[in-house]
Formats: C-alpha cells, structure tokens, sequence
C-alpha cells in the first residue's frame, strides 16, 4: 500500500459498546464434567456467569499485573470453556498472544472458531475474530469475519468502524470512507478513522 508511510492502523473494540442483547431462554447446557457451558449474550444462569467473571476475569487482570502468564491463560481458557464466546476473554487472548511466547496465533483461531460454531449468529465475536486476523496480517480473512458481522447486523458500529480501518489498509480508500461515514453518522466516538482518513485528503 502505498500509503504505509502516511498512517498506522489500529483496529479497536470497545467493550462497553457491544450491544448486548439477552434474552430470558438462555443458550447453554450442564455437562456432568464440565458444569454450566452457556451463550455470553444469552446465558442459562447469569449467576454462574458472575461467578466465572468474578473468579477468572478479575483474577486474570490479577495475574497479569504480576507476569503470572501461564495462569493467565489458564484462566481465559476456563472461561471460554464455559462461556465460549465471552467477549472480553477472546479480546484478551488477541492482545496476549503477543507476550505469551508458548502459545501462537494458531491456538487463539482454535477458540475463536469454537465460539463462531458456539453461536455463529454473533456479530460481536465476527468483530473480534476480524481483529485477530488483522494483526496477525491475514487481511482476507479478517474481511471476511467484518462482512460477516455486518450481514448479521447492517447496524453494527463497531463492525463498520473497524471493516473501514482493514479496507484503510487494504488501500480501498473509497469503501472505507464508506464505512466511517456510517460509523460517524451513527456516533462512533472513537475519531481515529476520521483522522487517518484526513491525512489522505478523503475527509470527508
């Protein structure tokens, strides 16, 4: 891409504007080993989930902080093993595999393609999945997941905003323009595409 020198991309989600929207059916099962295994957005006991954040979120962030890696992913492997598209766990797993040396991209897929078999009608874990595939430099994939994510929700902000950073990179200039205007008209706070979008006299 000619413009690599211009600007730099970060693709972002934003935890606290994932819709969420549950429902009083819940998607889960109990399994005599496992215990509770339920939807994140759809949970059969919600108390459970607490429990599970309580437990294993809170004290992942714990031993993060002290370099405790290995207990790290532990933790958000048990997560997700009940939860398996807990969206702050496989956000996380993006980020850590980075420090992580024992584990690879490879190993991140593997869960992420359990939580897409999980609920594959998720436009929040098609977003994260499309983050993950951006960093690790598969762009076509990570396009495939943020189509995916908008034909499940033509609504979905999040999905738009980071599709438009891909299609940035990608050098598609006038389909992420597109993008970001329907991000920007539906009030994404995060300028970031706006900005890069500036700097290459596309915006607005």
């Amino acid at each position: 891409m000619k413009y690599g020198r211009v600007v730099k991309i970060v693709l972002v989600i934003s935890l606290a504007l994932i819709p969420i929207n549950y429902t009083f059916a819940g998607k889960g099962y109990k399994d005599a080993r496992l215990g509770v295994v339920q939807d994140y957005y759809d949970p059969i006991d919600r108390n459970f989930l607490i429990l599970v954040e309580r437990g294993h979120i809170i004290e992942m962030k714990e031993r993060y902080q002290k370099g405790l890696f290995d207990w790290v992913w532990n933790d958000l492997e048990y997560v997700l093993r009940h939860v398996p598209n807990h969206p702050e766990a496989l956000q996380k797993m993006i980020s850590f595999v980075d420090e992580y040396i024992k584990k690879t991209p490879d190993d991140v897929n593997e869960w992420f393609d359990k939580a897409v078999d999980w609920n594959p009608m998720e436009p929040n874990t098609r977003v994260l999945y499309g983050i993950h595939f951006y960093k690790i430099k598969e762009y076509e994939k990570a396009e495939e997941q943020f189509q995916a994510a908008i034909s499940l929700d033509e609504k979905h902000v999040e999905a738009h905003y980071n599709y438009g950073l891909l299609l940035l990179k990608m050098g598609k200039l006038e389909e992420a323009k597109k993008h970001a205007k329907f991000a920007y008209d539906n009030n994404y706070p995060l300028p970031g595409l706006q900005n890069l979008l500036a700097k290459l006299k596309h915006w607005p």
